[in-house]
């Protein structure tokens, strides 16, 4: 399997291998196209990767569908572009929908002047955004990173605010379906009380909560799944595991492993069927290679094109 990772503004691949218990020498993601690089003040984020595409969004104008392997890209402006009142972004995300084989960016932005959420999907087969739900204020959410997603059956989902964030208001998972543009939230009840940071992941095909909580100076990894879809009372806890000192949750694998990373430039996987035994698989080097390691996102090599079922030369912008 093969993971990308953040540094700073560069983009790394760790080669694992089948065991995923040690680790080739990283390697640089290269990419010819400066518009990819936000201009000062401004970061480019990864928003998902996906069958070996990678979304990325500037946080000023722009997304891009980016093939790493073929040096393909397709510049994507926002959806409100479109419109004479300007939005800023709420929330992103990235997907695969296998029943249309189509790729999709979910977004949803708020108005300035209007105080009112507007909902729009990108299809990379159509070529253009829909607006599919426009929510007046009182449809209160509450999401804790804006560009940071798990695709599960059709949806993405963002991780929730913790309970002292939300000012009286229960704390909820908020979802996007992709195929028909609505939002849904999942409440959480008291599930999240006492973690001091929760993520969302996928798990055997179903949504998942890595909670971290600190107890003695250990962080301990609780990792509970959504047995029956859309039932908010199905949460079930699938493990804890005590992930070390100064250590967070960074990838949580279909099969349950935990890859977790630490202040000190160490990567490791974590095994919850072998306890608290682990393997290091990449240690940060003198030059400070592995530093501020922001996420990990899952990638695997493939030749599908950015641009759809549209032809175009890779140097050619879509826009």
């Amino acid at each position: 399997m093969v993971n990308d990772y953040i540094v700073g503004k560069k983009y790394y691949l760790l080669s694992l291998s089948n065991e995923c218990t040690n680790v080739k020498e990283s390697v640089e993601l290269e990419c010819k196209y400066k518009l990819m690089i936000a201009p000062p003040r401004q970061s480019t984020v990864v928003i998902g990767s996906i069958n070996g595409l990678v979304c990325l969004y500037d946080q000023v104008s722009c997304f891009y569908l980016w093939n790493p392997a073929t040096h393909q890209r397709r510049k994507v402006d926002n959806p409100f572009y479109q419109y004479p009142i300007r939005d800023y972004i709420k929330g992103v995300g990235f997907g695969y929908i296998s029943s249309m084989d189509d790729y999709r960016i979910g977004c949803i932005s708020c108005s300035y002047d209007e105080e009112v959420y507007h909902v729009d999907v990108f299809s990379l087969n159509a070529g253009k955004w829909k607006r599919t739900a426009t929510l007046d204020e009182d449809y209160y959410f509450s999401m804790a990173r804006t560009n940071i997603s798990v695709l599960v059956n059709d949806t993405i989902y963002w991780p929730p605010h913790l309970l002292d964030g939300l000012q009286g208001k229960e704390s909820h998972i908020v979802g996007l379906n992709l195929v028909s543009g609505q939002l849904k939230k999942i409440q959480l009840n008291d599930l999240v009380i006492g973690y001091n940071n929760v993520d969302v992941f996928q798990m055997e095909g179903g949504l998942s909560l890595g909670g971290i909580s600190y107890l003695n100076g250990y962080h301990i990894c609780d990792v509970w799944m959504l047995k029956q879809h859309d039932n908010c009372t199905s949460w079930e806890k699938i493990f804890s595991l005590n992930i070390g000192k100064d250590t967070r949750l960074m990838y949580l694998f279909e099969t349950g492993k935990c890859f977790v990373g630490d202040y000190y430039e160490k990567l490791k996987l974590l095994d919850p069927s072998k306890g608290e035994q682990n393997s290091v698989i990449c240690q940060g080097s003198k030059e400070g290679t592995l530093t501020s390691i922001t996420d990990v996102w899952g990638y695997v090599e493939s030749l599908i094109s950015p641009f759809g079922r549209t032809k175009h030369d890779e140097d050619e912008d879509y826009y």
